[in-house]
């Protein structure tokens, strides 16, 4: 299994449950590769457009912000013609100790959550739901596969395939 390596030592718990999981993401990604020059004290406050009625938290609209503040960072976000595509992508970043964000349903089938890979073999992806847990050992949650690609294959018949977010 690729895993990021050390990845169980960053904790980050998302503060704005109903709108922050993106900037809780980015933040947990800048934490991990030791960013410098990041202002951690109210990051995730300072980077929820939602929250702030700024315009809705996308991948394209928080990282934007977040670059602005962050000018040695810049973030890409992949669009995949498959979802197959889209789990050999996120293997080879993860064997390369590079983060990513993916865009999952929660465990209840409701809306989708944004949430750091930690962990990925050839049939399940770990991820960490940062929205509920105290502990890294707790948020840690494990996914198959074929049903990534499924979703992601279903969502992009209908026009919206759901990518990732890495740091270039």
């Amino acid at each position: 299994m690729a895993a990021l390596q050390g990845y169980s030592e960053i904790l980050v718990v998302q503060r704005l449950i109903k709108t922050g999981c993106i900037p809780a993401g980015i933040e947990w990604m800048l934490r991990y590769l030791k960013t410098p020059g990041v202002n951690f004290d109210g990051f995730q406050e300072r980077h929820d457009l939602e929250a702030q009625k700024v315009e809705k938290n996308s991948f394209y609209s928080v990282r934007t912000h977040v670059e602005c503040e962050i000018p040695n960072i810049e973030f890409s976000d992949n669009p995949f013609s498959s979802g197959r595509e889209k789990i050999e992508f996120i293997k080879g970043l993860i064997e390369k100790s590079r983060p990513c964000l993916i865009s999952l349903l929660k465990d209840d089938g409701s809306c989708c959550h944004i949430v750091p890979v930690v962990e990925i073999d050839d049939e399940n992806m770990i991820v960490l739901r940062m929205d509920d847990k105290e502990t890294v050992e707790e948020q840690k949650r494990s996914r198959l596969l074929s049903d990534i690609e499924q979703i992601h294959d279903e969502n992009l018949k209908s026009g919206k395939g759901l990518d990732i977010l890495f740091v270039k």
